[in-house]
């Protein structure tokens, strides 16, 4: 695949040249390698590139729209706006009213056949005379007469039989027996018994005197006491909250919801000493919903004719630039970074936003400010909602080379009204809400290990590694903060700092409303940074290499490092001179001075470049999000404590909230556009240490990486090498015994200190010729690294899965982590070809060589040295055992034609 050759580097002319010239030099023909294809990589990039755009859309599009979308009605006449203007917008909304009514009477008409003929003959009268109405006012007193008509036509009884009106008191009946239930047992027997005979007439000349007996046992079902007197209460207000909602079909969808949450609720008690206090919240959401005023929104643009639709397109492009939106959104994504996916489709890859005109609704609302108003503050006061959905598709080649796209959507909602503090304190929320959270240190974002426990109602237990790493536990569980703390008290939060203590009768009696038509999807949960996996310093394998003076070289510290990172770690009680055990910030104890080192060294390199990109991120949110020539809403003051809070940060993420409304003084509900709210994640925000190995942040990867080793160890079952200098060395020989990196038994062990009961070297010995790295050919690196991963499919033992055992024994008991890799690489002067040079075998019995996993190397020569590597990744710390080839021929492990055992086999 070409593109994935760009990915994994390609061969270039004259490396393919050079390969030519050497295998005719060597007299040794290559045999065609086994080339990776890639497929890993591709999906590890087209993952971040849907994170990228994910990410930008909030920043470039959904973040900086919220503040354009409101309108002040006394803007029109210096910028144009004409499909704004009050007395357009209530036209527009009184003629979509009718529009919609006339619609909702047809719809009747056609599902109503048993109506009488003059009954369908006087609705479709009313319909005719309304239908031509182009006018706001006739418009008005149209939909006033089609309800009427309405009204009028349900209330006349369908035109039928004796069996049809005994199917609906049936139906009836069930319903009272289904809403009495916990009415006395005998009550109910006697009324199903009377429901079962009723269902049995089937003959029409029985039928009203079978309707008229069911009647008669529903009224003494349903004036049968119940023994628990609080629950009859319950269950009367039960079916009067029914009959409200049912009667509310004009109340806003916020405050349907919340009634209907109140009822199921309700429904749920059946304990007598609980029922009062249910009764008094149900009765209490009735008050409020029945306080709450209607509000309907309606489809505008079908009847629209094309010169208002043009306007109202125009109005919107110019209101809220999103040309100007995408173009940030565009530069912000790097079409280098993501060339093999997007290259062929250059700046097509992303589609412009696109408007969905046909379904936008409009509300309009007189007077929402001011309770009980007068008919003149009526006519002079207004707040009109357009509310509006957006869309974009963008396009990448996948490791098939096949184009995929992806949809991404939103719905802003454009407040126009001609309340000016109204518009400005809307626009300041979204403006600087997610500043002035974090200037101000609120703990509703800066967030630590305690904070996320608190709202952990599925009892995950999240431990701090789970905080520095990437664990399910961590998203499960902040997920748990964004549901249960996040949208409970954010609503109220934005009342009381931008509302509750204003001296305007317009704001100081907004409220929130209920929580419960609040939402969070998880595409909008998005980590823009994190301090991450620990990057350790790369360890030197020895080297066999013989160039010049060198014999190869065995280094101390580095051999004690393999050690440590392929075989086990040492916690010895024996301190050496130079080092003392260090004990944490949590009271644990660092043991090994290697790993603590290694450690400390990545963790303040890279603590302190995390407090650079956080700074910057943080001082990001702070710009204002306006337009040139706006006048910004700026962020409140800084806590005091600010810097020292910043320092403390392992992670940046953000989250967009949906569905927050406020209740204005007069009743009326104003739905907020979705909120990007920004937290910093800290293992504990009240330390002071955080930057430095004396914190708990450094203990957690401390801790983490150790036990995340002794996971792995255990998996492969590893032993340190034994060699040494007091190894035998000959660099003549082709037998190199101080190759060995490790050992392993193969038999992972379980945390009980068992055997699990699986053996890694029979597995890699089943592998199917055609898929192994055991293939008697030279092979490339990638496929004995699937292998080493237990990725690749074999004949298994005892029907066992292996990559399910790798997940069970090895991924699932690491701390902070839902990844893990093992990879080994052989890389010489080219890549290619020239990474498929060795040959690997299991060999028992090599000679002069430890039994294991034996490597073959080709003859010498320029392109065939050898540098060679084992990386180990994971969410809490990535090291490379080894090096890659860097064109240092002094850099090589060894000449390329040496046979030394790799891994060797652990029986003892």
């Amino acid at each position: 695949m070409k593109k994935l050759l760009t990915l994994l580097g390609s061969v270039s002319i004259v490396a393919a040249a050079s390969a030519t010239v050497v295998a005719c030099k060597n007299e040794t023909p290559k045999p065609p390698p086994t080339t990776p294809d890639g497929k890993d990589e591709i999906k590890d990039l087209i993952n971040n590139l849907k994170k990228d755009v994910l990410t930008n859309w909030n920043e470039m599009i959904v973040k900086p729209m919220a503040p354009k979308a409101n309108f002040l009605q006394n803007d029109i006449q210096n910028d144009n706006y004409n499909f704004f203007k009050k007395d357009n917008l209530e036209k527009v909304y009184n003629i979509s009213a009718l529009k919609t009514k006339i619609n909702e009477a047809n719809e009747l008409l056609t599902s109503s056949d048993k109506k009488p003929d003059d009954a369908k003959t006087a609705l479709q009268d009313a319909i005719n005379e309304v239908k031509g109405i182009q006018t706001s006012e006739p418009a008005v007193k149209g939909l006033k007469k089609l309800e009427e008509a309405i009204e009028a036509f349900k209330a006349i009884p369908d035109a039928t039989s004796d069996l049809e009106a005994l199917a609906k008191s049936i139906a009836a009946a069930k319903q009272f027996l289904q809403d009495g239930d916990k009415k006395p047992t005998e009550a109910k027997t006697t009324l199903k018994n009377a429901i079962a005979a009723a269902e049995a007439v089937k003959e029409e000349a029985a039928a009203a005197e079978a309707k008229i007996t069911l009647e008669k046992a529903v009224d003494v079902f349903n004036t049968t006491p119940i023994a628990t007197p609080h629950l009859e209460a319950l269950a009367q207000s039960i079916k009067n909250a029914k009959e409200v909602l049912a009667k509310g079909m004009k109340k806003p969808e916020d405050a349907k919801t919340t009634l209907k949450d109140a009822i199921t609720k309700a429904i749920a008690v059946n304990d007598e000493n609980e029922a009062e206090v249910a009764k008094t919240k149900l009765e209490a959401a009735i008050e409020t919903f029945h306080n709450t005023k209607d509000q309907e929104n309606f489809l505008f643009y079908g009847p629209l004719t094309e010169s208002p639709r043009k306007e109202f397109r125009t109005n919107i492009n110019t209101l809220l630039k999103p040309s100007e939106a995408m173009g940030n959104l565009k530069k912000a994504i790097s079409l280098s970074k993501y060339s093999v996916l997007l290259g062929t489709l250059g700046e097509k890859w992303i589609d412009d936003i696109k408007f969905d005109w046909n379904n936008a609704k409009i509300e309009y609302i007189k007077a929402p400010f001011t309770p009980n108003p007068t008919p003149e503050q009526e006519e002079k006061e207004f707040l009109a909602n357009i509310t509006l959905g957006y869309s974009t598709e963008y396009k990448y080649n996948d490791a098939e080379e096949a184009t995929q796209t992806n949809k991404i959507d939103g719905t802003i909602t454009v407040a126009i009204s001609d309340n000016k503090i109204w518009i400005d304190t809307i626009s300041n929320v979204y403006s600087t809400l997610a500043a002035n959270l974090l200037t101000t240190g609120d703990d509703l974002v800066w967030i630590d290990k305690q904070d996320l426990e608190k709202t952990d109602q599925n009892n995950l237990k999240i431990d701090a590694t789970d905080i520095i790493g990437n664990s399910n536990k961590y998203n499960a569980t902040l997920e748990a903060y964004y549901k249960k703390k996040i949208i409970d008290d954010l609503p109220q939060k934005i009342v009381d700092d931008y509302f509750a203590n204003s001296a305007s009768e317009v704001l100081k009696n907004v409220k929130p409303t209920p929580n419960s038509i609040i939402n969070i999807q998880k595409e909008s949960m998005n980590r823009k940074n994190e301090l991450g996996a620990m990057n350790l310093q790369n360890v030197r394998l020895t080297q066999f290499f013989n160039q010049g003076s060198s014999d190869g070289e065995i280094r101390d510290v580095d051999l004690e490092k393999q050690k440590l990172y392929l075989g086990e770690i040492n916690d010895s009680e024996e301190v050496p001179g130079d080092w003392d055990h260090k004990t944490l910030a949590d009271g644990t104890m660092a043991k090994n001075k290697y790993l603590y080192k290694d450690l400390k060294e990545a963790f303040d390199k890279q603590k302190a470049e995390h407090e650079k990109i956080f700074e910057e991120s943080y001082n990001e949110i702070l710009k204002p999000k306006t337009s040139e020539g706006e006048k910004p809403n700026l962020p409140k003051p800084e806590h005091a404590d600010i810097a020292k809070m910043k320092k403390r940060v392992v992670k940046h993420e953000q989250i967009t909230i949906e569905g927050i409304s406020l209740k204005t003084a007069n009743g009326y509900s104003q739905k907020l556009n979705p909120l990007p709210i920004d937290l910093a994640v800290a293992v504990n925000k009240t330390s002071d240490k955080e930057s430095s190995s004396d914190g708990y942040a450094f203990a957690a990867y401390y801790n983490g990486v150790k036990h995340n080793l002794d996971v792995f160890h255990r998996f492969y079952g590893m032993r340190p090498t034994d060699i040494s200098e007091q190894t035998p060395w000959d660099p003549k020989s082709k037998n190199i015994p101080r190759a060995l990196v490790f050992y392993m038994t193969g038999k992972p062990i379980g945390e009980d200190g068992k055997e699990v009961g699986f053996n890694i070297w029979d597995y890699w010995a089943k592998i199917p010729a055609d898929q192994s790295f055991l293939n008697k050919k030279r092979t490339h690196s990638d496929k004995f690294t699937e292998a080493l991963n237990l990725k690749t499919n074999s004949d298994n033992q005892s029907g066992q899965n292996p990559r399910q055992i790798w997940t069970e024994h090895l991924l699932s008991k690491l701390y902070g982590s839902s990844s893990f890799e093992f990879n080994f690489k052989q890389s010489t002067m080219y890549t290619g070809t020239y990474e498929a040079l060795n040959e690997y075998k299991i060999e028992d019995n090599p000679k002069e060589l430890k039994p294991g996993l034996v490597l073959h190397g080709t003859p010498s020569g320029a392109f065939s040295r050898q540098a060679i590597s084992f990386t180990i990744k994971n969410d809490l710390f990535k090291i490379q055992i080894g090096k890659n080839w860097d064109k240092n021929h002094g850099n090589a492990h060894n000449s390329g034609d040496k046979i030394y055992t790799l891994i060797g086999k652990w029986n003892k």
